[in-house]
């Protein structure tokens, strides 16, 4: 398993190390998550994807791969290059089954539309999108010419404990400013609950002879957008979430200095600016994580000096919390025998635990 000690890798692992008939090997880059690792019981590899020797030695003698790895710090040319790395190293030592988890954002319908695997696909979009639809088609490829028996897992909105994006950054956004949502929208929020996705992974690993196939991973009874926030805010005590008219909101993005006064508002924005990203890639790379954090603090606490940090809604946030667009696991539950165990209601209700845990502090 590649990318074993994010997110959904580090969950995965737990489960797969709990049943019987699974072997792991978890192959990471940083040589600081040994440890975590070990206490799981699993066989730990130290390699980088970039590394093509080194990830030929840690797939060979392997029956599956399990492929989660995706650096959001790097560019779209890095990651495609260590997935085709992966990618020929598993064809070179007759892996049997490559599961590639990719995303819904691959779907040109997204969020607006409702969408299946059948739904129009690859549009160019977002650096994140392009590298994902790049993978899916070398996969597709591969499998069109018996290169390799592969399955691709698309997972919708991914949240649960360790979860950054869904679960980490609503929290510290809730804690340390306001965030706005546009007023009136019942927008639907197709989450799935990481318990969900790591099944879903197993019963892709344990079904290789649906080479070539692709599949939708989500959540049952997803809830709306201000229900999702809403879930949070209400748990961590605050009162933390403003509601503006969407027209308004569509606003910081036409004009320069609307976009200036965004920034001003919310420093951090600026982290999303490719040069901006470029040069904190690089300090991370000279210096570490621990210098960007530190850095990151530093910001927040002095915008929190100058008045409240705002978190206003980019226009691709807007358009997902305004969507009504639902995700189908038909062809999931049909051919994989997925079927979603954890509604929102109780997913949240994990999560908390981890948010009184790890992240209110």
């Amino acid at each position: 398993m590649t990318g074993a000690s994010g997110f959904i890798g580090s969950r995965l692992i737990e489960i797969l190390a709990a049943e019987a008939g699974f072997v792991v090997t978890a192959i990471i880059r940083d040589s600081t998550k040994i440890n975590q690792l070990a206490t799981i019981g699993v066989h730990t590899i130290v390699t980088d994807m970039a590394n093509r020797a080194g990830i030929g030695k840690a797939v060979e003698g392997q029956h599956t791969v399990i492929n989660l790895a995706h650096d959001f710090k790097r560019s779209q040319k890095h990651n495609l290059r260590c997935f085709t790395n992966l990618y020929e190293a598993c064809t070179r030592h007759g892996i049997q089954h490559l599961v590639h988890v990719s995303s819904i954002v691959v779907y040109d319908d997204w969020p607006l539309g409702n969408v299946s695997e059948e739904s129009s696909f690859g549009q160019p979009g977002t650096e994140y999108k392009n590298t994902k639809v790049a993978i899916e088609n070398a996969i597709q490829s591969g499998s069109e010419k018996g290169l390799l028996q592969s399955s691709v897992l698309q997972p919708t909105i991914v949240y649960g404990p360790y979860s950054w994006m869904w679960t980490d950054s609503v929290v510290e956004k809730l804690l340390s400013g306001t965030v706005v949502l546009p007023a009136g929208q019942e927008g639907i929020c197709n989450a799935v609950y990481v318990d969900d996705v790591a099944d879903a992974l197993v019963l892709a690993a344990s079904h290789p002879g649906c080479s070539g196939e692709k599949y939708i991973i989500s959540g049952s009874t997803p809830p709306t957008w201000p229900e999702f926030f809403e879930s949070y805010n209400q748990f961590l005590g605050m009162n933390s979430i403003q509601y503006i008219d969407v027209d308004v909101l569509a606003g910081p993005h036409l004009g320069s200095a609307n976009k200036m006064k965004n920034i001003l508002a919310n420093p951090m924005q600026l982290a999303h600016w490719k040069p901006v990203r470029d040069v904190l890639n690089l300090l991370r790379r000279v210096l570490g994580d621990w210098a960007i954090d530190g850095l990151k603090t530093s910001v927040q606490s002095l915008k929190k000096s100058t008045g409240p940090i705002i978190y206003y809604p980019g226009a691709g946030d807007l358009e997902l919390y305004c969507s009504k667009g639902e995700c189908s696991i038909e062809k999931a539950k049909q051919k994989l025998g997925y079927i979603p165990k954890i509604d929102f209601n109780a997913g949240f209700k994990l999560t908390t635990e981890y948010i009184d845990g790890k992240l209110r502090d």
